[in-house]
């Protein structure tokens, strides 16, 4: 059966994963894998900072063409969070040793005990497993409402716009400065998707 770490552990492991990192990444993968790995982090990182600086240079530009305050801190919450994200996984890499000998403690600490029969024990393991549950479910149907949030948004206010005026205007998600014109059709689709993917990246790097 599986153990209740591996369980639980399993709740969180694919946002991990597809954001390029690992909790036992060096213990259970070959070379290969771990370069692989490295590789698709090193991507979403500078996927993910190529909007965050887009976010600052907005921000930026703002505050120097008069821009009201509220239209500034629009935007810097999310170039907070995204800048927690980078922190929280650049610890997590460089930390990656001691997570996997960590993980493996807490494996090996649960199978020891796996066999006694304390009903006190049994009952507590219990009752924190299911609230462990319960966080990491809120937390990853908040990251995804989140997600959806800022990714549908756009697309319900350009539908609304064209219900009024009979014209598309083109919308994106998050305020960002780009080197060319990302209101151009040509380069919208990409931008949109682009900015949808820092989104996801970033939401799984706070778990």
């Amino acid at each position: 059966m599986t153990s209740l770490f591996d369980d639980s552990l399993r709740k969180i492991q694919f946002l991990f994963k597809y954001s390029g990192m690992h909790l036992e990444l060096k213990s259970s993968k070959t070379i290969a894998d771990i370069i692989r790995y490295r590789w698709l982090y090193i991507i979403n990182f500078l996927w993910l900072n190529t909007d965050v600086i887009g976010e600052i240079f907005w921000i930026i530009d703002g505050a120097a063409n008069g821009k009201k305050l509220s239209e500034l801190t629009y935007i810097a919450p999310c170039t907070t969070l995204c800048m927690l994200a980078n922190l929280k996984s650049i610890f997590l890499i460089l930390s990656e040793d001691a997570l996997t000998q960590l993980t493996k403690n807490l494996r090996e600490m649960e199978r020891s005990e796996d066999g006694s029969e304390n009903m006190v024990k049994d009952t507590i393991i219990e009752e924190q497993r299911s609230f462990l549950n319960v966080v990491i479910s809120a937390l990853n149907f908040w990251n995804a409402m989140t997600v959806i949030a800022f990714s549908l948004t756009p697309l319900v206010l350009m539908a609304v716009e064209f219900r009024k005026t009979n014209e598309v205007e083109l919308m994106l998600p998050f305020l960002i400065v780009y080197p060319f014109d990302s209101y151009d059709i040509k380069y919208w689709p990409f931008v949109y998707l682009h900015q949808v993917w820092s989104s996801l990246r970033c939401a799984g790097s706070k778990i």
